[in-house]
Formats: C-alpha cells, structure tokens, sequence
C-alpha cells in the first residue's frame, strides 16, 4: 500500500505574463498516469488560467475531500519561477488542511534549499519529476529516494543524490488527460511532448535545471499517442511542446511518414531552432504535408553580436534562411525576439519590432531578457550583483529585473510596450484574415484584450498611463487597406462615406485617436494619430483612466482565454464578462459628434439596412446544423440555443466571429 494515499496536484501561474499557458498542464497528467493505480485518489481541482477565484476553489475542494473521508495527504504543486509566490499561496492552503507538500518544476528544480526554507513546504523533487514522484507517493520522504529534497521531523534539510535522466522515455505512460479539470480551449488544443532536453547552450535557458541533454521517444511511441488523440478529436491543433522537436532527423522523418501511413489528420504547431531548419528544408515540406500550421522559432535578437553573447549558435542569415523555407512551405511563423541585453540603447530595442515586421513573420513574442534561475545568465548576473529584483513574480518575461547599462528597468518595460503595439498594428491583422470582421476581431483581441491584459495589470500603477500612451503611440499612422480583399467586402458598399473614430483621453490632456474611414469608393482606411478629427459620423471618446480600470476588471485569465479561445460557446463565462467590459466602454464613451440632422439620418438609414441583415445571417449560419446526423429534435433545439447566445452577444457579433471550435493561434 502506498504511504500517500490521497493526491491532489497543482500547477501554479504566474499573475501577469502568462507564459505556460499552452503547456496544457501535460506535466502533472505524466505524475497523475505514475501513481493513479498505486493510490485511492488523484485529483486536479483547479486550473489557474481560468478559475476567477482558484485559491477559494482549491480550499474548498479541500474542505469537501476532509468532508467525504478522503482527507488529501498529499499536495504537489509544479512551479515556474513567475509562479513561485502562487505555489506558496497554495502550499499555505494545503499546509492548514494538513497536507504534505511537494514541489516541483524548474524554480524548484534549480533552488530546492531556498524554496524548502518556507515553512509551507516539505519537500522539492529535483528535475524529471515521474520516477521520483512514483517512489515518493509509495515510501514517503526518504533518504534512499535519488532526486529528493525534504525536511526530516526535526527540521533538517536532507538533499539526496540526483536521480539519472530518463533514457527511455517510451517506457513512460501517456499523460492522463483525465486529470484536467475541464477547459473550453482542449476541445481546439492540446499538447504532446515527444522529446525531452536540449543541447543548445543558450545563456539565458533554465533547461539544464530539469532535462538537460535532448532524448527523443521513439517515432512508434509518438504517433500512437497521436492516432489516441486524433481518434478522440480530429480537429485538434497539437502543439509539439519540445525544446527542439528537429534535434534527430531521421526520428522526424518517421514521425512525418507514420502519421501519413495511419492518415492522422491533425493540426500542429511546435517550437524549433532555425539552424535544423536550414539543414534540413525537407523535413519541413513534410511537416507541411502533415498538416504543421505553425513553427516558433528562436530569432531573440537581429544583431549577430548579441546572439554570440547569448550563446545561440546561430545569425540573422540563418533567420533569414528560414523564415524563408518556411513561408515557401506556407507554414506560419511566430518568432521569439528578447530586447533588455544590458549593452542595449532605446535605439536597438526599437529595431526588434521593425526587424520582424521586415521578415514578414506573422507573429512575434517580445519578451524581456530575464536571469531564470537554473540558467548560466542567473550565475553570472547574480555574482556579479546584477540582479536588480528577486521579486519572482516579475520573472514572467515581461519585467526587465536586471541591471541595464543605458536605462532604468522601467524605461526598457516601457519599450516592450512600444514593442507590441509597433507590431501589433491594424495592418498586421487585416493583412493575415480573409474577411473583414475576423481581421477586426484578430486585431481587437490582441490589440486591445489581450496584450493591454498583461501589461495594464502588470505595469506599477504610476507608470500605466505612461505605458498606454507609449504603446498605443507605436501604432501610429496610415493604413490603407484598400489593397487587400476580404470575403464580406459587400459592408464597405454598405458603410461606404461612413467614418467611426475612437479617441482615448490622457490625464495630461493629450489624445490619440483611432480613425476607421470607408471613402465613397468603398477604400478601407484606418488612421492612428495625436488629437482627433472634428465632424465625423459617429466619435468614442474614452478617458484612458476608465479604460484602464474597465481592463483591470477583466482577470489576466480572461483576457488571455478570449485571446487563444476565441468567443464561442464554451467560454460564456469569460465571453460575459469581456461582453460586459466593453458594454461599459461604449455607455462611457459614445456620444454624437454633432447633432447634424443629416448625420442622425444617416445613422438611422445604416440601422435599417445593417441590422435586419446581420440578424439574417445569424439565422443563416445555422445552416451547417442541418447537415449533421442528428434528430431533428436536437437540431432545434441546438439551433435554438445558438441564436440565443448570439443575440445576448449582439451587435458584438456584427464584429466578433461567435462558433463553436473559434481559437485563434
């Protein structure tokens, strides 16, 4: 019988930069699928990147389990170094309901006596977490367990030896998938990991901390998991969760003719360096015929000297080359750049957004250079006395916490702002959609959702506005989009001669608005500039004060399910509550320019043609439900649930694509 008998795991977020958010919490159903036949129970109450209130749920669930005579005896909880003040609010929980806590991850990993000198916690598993876990569940803290650290009963820090890597990965169990508490967004994605560690030595990377040198599973092994997980929903979007899926060629190029011979037709998206990329074109033109969507790639930085610095074993040109194989592939790019170098000027952060909007990538993650604990960068910078911030929480990426020769950390914070919205224009969104109000709502969601979500909940409260304005500035300019064609084009006859401008109100007096302008030739124009344009149809105008508290209402959790989710029917909460915020924006903001008789006339006739037409194609798009093969009973009454949801969501859905399976990547 195994000394832990009741299990409850935790997987802790940070709260602002949600980093792991694809991670899909696969690393805690590989621990649940290794103990779940050894114990009573295993159980995962809580995901934090879409419970509102997770540690209210968490105590609760605890409180029912003591309740229902199966008291939890045991509480692991996986961390990041972001995350690491959330692990110990849920250790907290656990400790006052009289579990055992242990933690894991690479915070964990890469500083187990520092986190085992708080109270809250009992023990640390270093690195690979299975093995250890296995053996800890069944013989309790032990000095014979290798990759343990825990506290005997007077207290004393015992640090075992380290476990080996797991060299056969195939002999692990699949991930237990049952484990996840339910999330709108598994139903559109999931995660498999294939392989395990890198051989890159990149300075700033913490995977030594956990995995160390790469090991692959065989290709036998990976595709079986994937027909498991294509048998259960075809329309998945895999995400290859692997610090570098292209490490073994050879293994690829059985994984790419596998999943052709048993027609697995999934979707994929996973992470590579751009140097296999280059070595080996065809493998991606398989990956293509798999159905690969998307590839991120490692840019970090498109000067040559930096990258030496970093240890990145690769150039611009080698970027170049491969962004190019890719797009020739039609496979879609995110690049990963890093400003905060400490040799960096304003001048040379400003260059990243330029640099990838250059190489015609079709999304970057900017992120802050950040001393992860576990990584060479760490060593260095904390022996050095660099390190300006142990506040883990602003680990995330998206704080600058290290000594910058050329700035403060708030002022290179504030060009990661102006980094996003350099990039993140309306051109970038109406040049990647096919119609109009998927680009408005691609552009809505990311623009001023999703990336606002982050920074206006993360940024010191003094500074926001601050942040807004350098942000929202970055977009500036003149976008005709007349070049492009969109699907639903018939709107621009509708709203042709129609300008709509929103304008945001800074505390100093200053402003900078938003011009959407359809000419009387039907031409698509957006316009960002200081001030505002005097007789237009219809003006926003919006304190960015309001919308800033209006954003700050949203959780973090929201914003960023709206973001990768999408509104559809299985995010209503979060659609609700994204539904109410911007309700609250247009009752603060809207009001009439002018009271021109000619322009209220204006408004009304646009009413009477747009509106009777919109509610026609809500009914419209139901049409697909009668092809399916169900009763007839049931299409009605699914029917009759769509169009309610859509008409709460009206006259948003005249903007936002409402479905049932919408994510947007």
């Amino acid at each position: 019988m195994s000394y832990f008998k009741n299990i409850v795991l935790f997987k802790a977020e940070g709260d602002y930069f949600d980093v792991s958010f694809f991670e899909a919490n696969i690393p805690l159903c590989y621990l649940s699928a290794v103990v779940k036949n050894h114990v009573n129970t295993v159980q995962m109450p809580v995901d934090m990147r879409i419970d509102q209130e997770p540690f209210r749920k968490l105590e609760e669930h605890l409180i029912s389990m003591k309740k229902n005579g199966m008291k939890c005896d045991l509480m692991g909880i996986s961390t990041m170094t972001a995350s690491f003040p959330n692990a110990i609010k849920a250790a907290r929980i656990a400790k006052k309901h009289g579990a055992y806590v242990v933690m894991g991850g690479y915070h964990s990993s890469a500083l187990p006596e520092a986190v085992l000198q708080h109270p809250e916690v009992d023990a640390v598993i270093r690195g690979e977490g299975e093995l250890t876990f296995k053996e800890f569940v069944l013989k309790g803290p032990s000095n014979e367990i290798k990759g343990l650290s825990f506290k005997d009963e007077k207290g004393i820090i015992h640090h075992n030896p380290d476990r080996e890597k797991i060299m056969d990965l195939d002999s692990l169990p699949f991930p237990d998938r049952s484990l996840r508490p339910p999330n709108p967004i598994f139903k559109k994605h999931d995660v498999i990991v294939t392989s395990r560690g890198c051989n890159g030595i990149c300075t700033f990377c913490a995977n030594k901390a956990v995995h160390g040198r790469w090991r692959g599973r065989s290709p036998e092994n990976v595709v079986e998991e994937l027909e498991i997980l294509y048998n259960n929903n075809p329309d998945l979007m895999v995400h290859i969760w692997d610090a570098n899926f292209m490490q073994d060629p050879d293994r690829v190029a059985k994984i790419i003719e596998l999943i052709e011979q048993k027609n697995i037709r999934l979707k994929y998206f996973c992470e590579m360096r751009v140097d296999p990329i280059v070595k080996y074109p065809h493998l991606i033109e398989g990956l293509n015929r798999i159905g690969m969507e998307w590839i991120a790639i490692g840019i970090e930085s498109p000067n040559d000297e930096r990258l030496r610095r970093l240890k990145k074993g690769i150039t611009s040109s080698t970027v170049e080359k491969a962004v190019q194989i890719l797009k020739k592939n039609n496979i879609k790019i995110i690049g990963y750049l890093m400003i905060g170098d400490p040799e960096e000027t304003e001048q040379d952060m400003k260059g990243y957004p330029v640099y990838a909007t250059e190489l015609g990538i079709d999304k970057i993650m900017l992120a802050i250079q950040t001393p992860h604990p576990g990584s060479r960068l760490f060593e260095e910078m904390e022996k050095n006395g660099a390190i300006t911030s142990y506040e883990w929480e602003k680990y995330d990426i998206g704080h600058s916490v290290a000594r910058l020769n050329h700035m403060t950390n708030e002022q290179c914070e504030l060009l990661m702002d102006w980094g996003w919205g350099k990039y993140y224009t309306p051109l970038w969104a109406f040049s990647r959609k096919k119609t109009m109000k998927e680009a408005l709502y691609l552009y809505l969601s990311y623009a001023w959702i999703g990336y606002p979500g982050f920074f206006i909940h993360a940024r010191q409260k003094e500074n926001v506005e601050e942040n807004l304005k350098a942000y929202i500035s970055a977009m500036r300019g003149y976008y005709d989009l007349s070049s492009f064609s969109f699907e639903d084009s018939e709107y621009l006859d509708v709203f042709r001669g129609c300008d709509f401008q929103i304008t945001f109100e800074f505390s100093d007096g200053n402003e900078i608005s938003l011009l959407f302008t359809i000419t009387d030739d039907k031409k698509f124009i957006i316009e960002i500039f200081n001030g505002r344009r005097p007789n237009v149809l219809l003006n926003y105008v919006l304190s960015t004060k309001d919308y800033i508290n209006i954003i700050k209402s949203l959780s973090l959790q929201t914003c960023t399910l709206v973001q990768w989710g999408g509104y559809n029917f299985g995010n209503v909460k979060a659609n609700m509550r994204v539904f109410w915020a911007f309700s609250q924006m247009v009752m603060k903001a809207m009001h009439l320019d002018t009271f021109n008789y000619r322009k209220i006339f204006r408004y009304l006739m646009l009413g009477i043609k747009f509106i009777p037409r919109k509610i026609y194609e809500v009914l419209m798009e139901e049409k697909i439900t009668f092809n399916k093969q169900a009763k007839w009973i049931d299409k009605i009454s699914e029917i009759g649930k769509n169009i309610l949801y859509k008409t709460m969501f009206f006259p948003y859905v005249t903007l936002i694509p409402v479905n049932k399976s919408n994510i947007i990547i």
